[in-house]
């Protein structure tokens, strides 16, 4: 944890010795002679809460190191300690460099510990402002994905069965943003939710769309990537949403001069992931639907395909077994739809793989409680939930579902 942890960098021993001393009894403190030594000390005890360093050392001067460590530790509260001598120069690195505070040699230490003081402060505000928009961040991508696995079942098993490729593709091409990448796969399908059911149907089916249902659901990455783009720090993330139906060569939507590298790389990698879960849905093979997809010429970036190729020669197999309700644990992927009887019509209320959450699971067993849903659920298990073995089901040998309501 950096948050009492403090690195003191100067050149003079006796220094370094005195301000350990006077600071040991309240703050971890690590000390390094030169700047070198410091960025070392960094990535091998890191991260601190604050660093203090003298200006003037051999090597890297003090204004230099600080600003090394404001690249790889951009958190780091930083001041620095100068001579008399460089006050002019040192004053205006700290308004240019945005340093915390500037302190002078000698410095008392009824000085020194209060600047320590405020600017432990200062790191805790800010951590304390980071950590709320983070959790505010992705509290509101739980709301909008476990809305959407309500309001768009079929919608919301696309984005659960895309993920693992997802993740892995980003993995094999050293994607520099994969929470970026990851939330745009989670929201990629949220414009469904204008989408008239019937239109989504079709597109289940396989059946062709009338030119203006088409049109309507060309719109949908649009309507998606503008809701997420008032999302503070989600606008990248809205621009893979739009792009995730752009071709390589330049093709499809949106109709602009946006092709090849210049298309987001979350878009690129959701364009993959995306229609090659489309032809295992056709019950193609997965040898046969990465073959599919590479006679589609100039559609993909072909990087992104032989990443998708390499990682699912790598796949393990997911293990089949069918539980009651009330043994569904959030991880379990849906290997089934599941419906219920609503005042005699079949309604769909989740989709065939989707993955569990916490939200969904109570969510089904609610349903079950008041109106009832047939058992057992066939689900997939990435990772074997501890329950009885007695109370798993073996699979039934045929089980016809309800047909979805026309």
């Amino acid at each position: 944890m950096a948050e009492n942890k403090i690195l003191l960098v100067d050149d003079d021993e006796n220094l370094l010795a005195s301000f350990r001393r006077q600071l040991r009894k309240r703050y971890t403190t690590d000390i390094a002679g030169t700047a070198e030594a410091g960025l070392a000390m960094i990535r091998q005890e890191g991260p601190y809460a604050l660093i203090i360093s003298d200006y003037r050392m051999p090597g890297m001067n003090g204004i230099d190191f600080l600003a090394k460590v404001r690249e790889v530790a951009p958190d780091t509260v930083r001041i620095i300690l100068t001579g008399y001598a460089d006050v002019d120069m040192a004053i205006q690195a700290v308004n240019e460099g945005s340093l915390f505070r500037l302190l002078t040699k000698p410095c008392p230490p009824q000085v020194l510990v209060s600047a320590i003081r405020d600017g432990m402060r200062q790191w805790q505000l800010l951590n304390i402002e980071k950590e709320l928009l983070e959790n505010t961040l992705k509290g509101s991508i739980k709301v909008l994905s476990e809305l959407l696995s309500i309001i768009k079942p079929d919608a919301y098993g696309l984005t659960s069965r895309i993920m693992p490729h997802v993740r892995m593709i980003s993995d094999v091409v050293e994607d520099p943003s994969p929470w970026m990448t990851e939330t745009a796969a989670r929201l990629c399908r949220l414009g469904y939710v204008v989408l008239p059911d019937s239109i989504l149907r079709r597109i289940h089916k396989g059946k062709p769309l009338e030119p203006e249902e088409l049109d309507a659901f060309n719109r949908h990455p649009g309507l998606a990537a503008q809701l997420i783009s008032h999302i503070p720090r989600l606008e990248e993330v809205s621009q893979m949403i739009a792009y995730q139906g752009k071709r390589f060569d330049g093709g499809g939507i949106p109709e602009d001069d946006v092709a090849g590298k210049d298309i987001p790389l979350g878009a690129r990698i959701l364009k993959v992931a995306i229609d090659y879960d489309t032809m295992l849905e056709k019950d193609l093979s997965k040898p046969d639907a990465i073959a599919a997809l590479r006679r589609q010429a100039g559609a993909y970036d072909p990087d992104i395909l032989q990443a998708l190729s390499d990682t699912v020669a790598q796949q393990t197999e997911l293990q089949p077994r069918a539980v009651t309700i009330g043994l569904l644990k959030e991880g379990m992927i849906l290997d089934q739809h599941v419906f219920i009887n609503r005042a005699g019509k079949i309604v769909k209320v989740l989709g065939r793989g989707a993955e569990l959450t916490e939200t969904t699971v109570e969510y089904l067993q609610r349903i079950h409680r008041f109106v009832g849903i047939k058992e057992p659920i066939k689900v997939f298990m990435p990772v074997k939930p501890k329950i009885d073995e007695r109370d798993i089901k073996p699979i039934p040998e045929a089980q016809t579902p309800p047909q979805e309501a026309q």
